[in-house]
């Protein structure tokens, strides 16, 4: 199992899953104060889809 995910209109990039089925990534934002937009689907062992799930990021100020 895995996941693809991509930022706004950017490149899809893959996550295997770990034996529990999650995943992490790791997005470093060009600017700050910004809104994002996360589109994520997800691969079944077979092989099959999930539907994209899409998620909107706001980044604020870092410290």
């Amino acid at each position: 199992m895995s996941f693809s995910w991509w930022i706004d209109d950017g490149p899809a990039t893959d996550a295997a899953a770990d034996s529990t089925g999650k995943a992490s990534m790791t997005y470093t934002p060009p600017a700050n104060f910004e809104t994002h937009t996360l589109h994520v689907t997800g691969r079944k062992a077979d092989g099959t889809t999930t539907d994209t799930t899409t998620y909107s990021i706001y980044v604020a100020g870092g410290a």
